[in-house]
């Protein structure tokens, strides 16, 4: 459920809990503490399976194609295509390593097809190199002939915003792609080094894959997959920011951990202003360190162990 505190409501009730005025302590000071305990409290129950933090994102995915032509007759882009080096050139687009490519080369006196096929880039940049899966190559003549290519990016880059929804862990990512249009997992890539690895590795054909860092996830779409659907992300989020435009939002705690909150705010609060902490209070708060103490000796443990392990 909800935290039933909204962050205006709570700020009112820690102020008067704390026998403040609005104007004893400075709005700003009054956010910042409560975006301090809240993430504290968070980082003390961090590693507990809560699924209060549980949310999905949709992932908003990235254009995945690009239609390229020729610049001597068409002013394109295009400048080369070599069928003996099998590379490909493009003085703006950067191909990239795993693309899809369509090509179609027409000879311009006689308005026939000279050659057309389908391929993989299989290292990226400006000068691609690419690896024919179907139909007849050439070597593209600029005086001669006309050459438009069509680039599937299997590669595509997808951005969240989490300006305020703040993600400590993906989960799942996932769209709407499985048979009869149910749930469809990719695989979860940690490691870039592993996940740049795969575009070769023919068995990923037919998979999905997905690798997350910072603000971006990148998705790998096999060469017989299906194109993506409606890609989400099952995420384990981090608490929201308490600012003057979300103080109607609702805390980002559990609400069974209100009364420590509560407490740690009001706390600050009084040493903010300048007040006496209640005798209440202080004793609460003792209670409360043990909890940090015990937290940081299990996740220390944890590390410990983890550390002992064999490969």
């Amino acid at each position: 459920m909800l935290n039933p505190f909204t962050f205006r409501q709570f700020d009112a009730y820690c102020l008067h809990l704390a026998k403040l005025a609005p104007n004893e302590l400075n709005p700003n000071v009054r956010m910042s503490v409560i975006n301090v305990m809240t993430h504290k409290i968070f980082g003390l129950l961090d590693g507990v399976n809560d699924p209060f933090w549980h949310e999905s994102l949709v992932l908003i995915v990235a254009a995945d194609q690009l239609e390229l032509k020729d610049t001597v007759t068409n002013g394109g882009t295009l400048t080369a295509l070599d069928s003996t080096a099998k590379t490909v050139t493009d003085s703006t687009n950067a191909f990239v390593a795993g693309s899809l490519i369509d090509v179609v080369m027409v000879t311009k006196a006689t308005s026939l097809i000279k050659a057309q096929f389908k391929a993989r880039i299989k290292n990226g940049g400006l000068v691609g190199t690419y690896v024919k899966i179907a139909g007849t190559e050439a070597t593209f003549a600029s005086g001669t002939d006309v050459l438009f290519i069509n680039v599937m990016k299997t590669l595509s880059a997808t951005t969240a915003d989490l300006s305020s929804d703040y993600v400590a862990k993906i989960i799942e990512i996932f769209d709407d792609q499985g048979t009869g249009g149910n749930k469809r997992l990719f695989d979860l890539y940690s490691d870039p080094r592993s996940f740049a690895e795969a575009w070769d590795d023919p068995n990923m054909d037919n998979r999905i894959a997905a690798l997350h860092y910072g603000d971006t996830v990148e998705l790998l779409v096999g060469a017989s997959a299906t194109a993506p659907g409606v890609v989400q992300a099952l995420i384990k989020g981090k608490p929201p920011i308490f600012t003057e435009a979300t103080k109607n939002n609702t805390l980002g705690t559990p609400s069974q951990e209100n009364a420590m909150l509560t407490d740690e705010v009001v706390a600050e609060f009084c040493r903010q202003a300048n007040k006496p902490i209640s005798d209440v209070v202080q004793k609460n708060l003792a209670l409360y360190q043990k909890r940090y103490d015990d937290a940081a000796a299990a996740r220390s443990k944890s590390i410990e162990t983890l550390g002992q392990r064999s490969v």
